[in-house]
């Protein structure tokens, strides 16, 4: 109990401080905030222990504050077209980029091991397992719309024939138009990695 009310005070200075930069104002607006921090992570723990899962506006509030964890994948193929990506289109309720083509990702959570979080990928695709081990990429961290996210890319070569029930290949060149932006521009810069 104690760890996470350090980790989630700790989150609101480091974000506030961030965005104050250290003013004196922000010794004075930590004061203020300290009681606010106290209460949240109650309301968190109550969460927790009625859902067994963190509540989806905690991550919302906080990815504004500090950079969330992103486990990114990238599912290539080569074909007569080139490589190709596989992008699959955002629900159309998504509250930032509805209906927006992306490639598969998730939010690492507080229990999020490797496989967890390669399950919740697979699970994405449609299937029950990703048929090949990917291997790491590279680590960005930089801001986009939700916030600032650590983005963890790892990259799965499959065969050329491959489809998978969620998604759709597209030459990593010719991308469609309504692809999320910021993940268009992070496309094109490591098109140069994958291989």
């Amino acid at each position: 109990g104690g760890f996470c009310k350090i980790t989630l005070v700790d989150t609101l200075r480091n974000g506030v401080k961030a965005t104050i930069l250290g003013s004196t104002m922000s010794k004075l607006l930590l004061k203020l905030l300290e009681p606010f921090a106290a209460l949240l992570f109650w309301a968190i723990r109550d969460h927790l222990k009625r859902h067994r899962r963190l509540p989806t506006w905690y991550f919302f509030a906080f990815e504004r504050l500090a950079p969330m964890p992103a486990w990114e994948l990238l599912v290539t193929k080569k074909t007569e077209r080139g490589l190709e990506l596989l992008l699959d289109r955002r629900l159309p309720n998504d509250h930032v980029w509805p209906g927006e083509w992306s490639f598969p990702g998730t939010i690492l959570s507080y229990h999020d091991v490797e496989a967890t979080a390669f399950k919740r990928l697979a699970t994405e695709l449609g299937i029950d397992e990703l048929p090949t081990q990917p291997r790491l990429v590279t680590v960005t961290i930089e801001p986009n719309e939700r916030g600032r996210h650590a983005h963890i890319f790892w990259q799965m070569k499959v065969a050329p024939e491959t489809e998978f029930p969620n998604g759709t290949f597209f030459p990593v060149n010719t991308l469609p138009e309504d692809t999320i932006r910021y993940q268009a521009r992070q496309i094109h810069e490591l098109s140069k990695l994958l291989s």
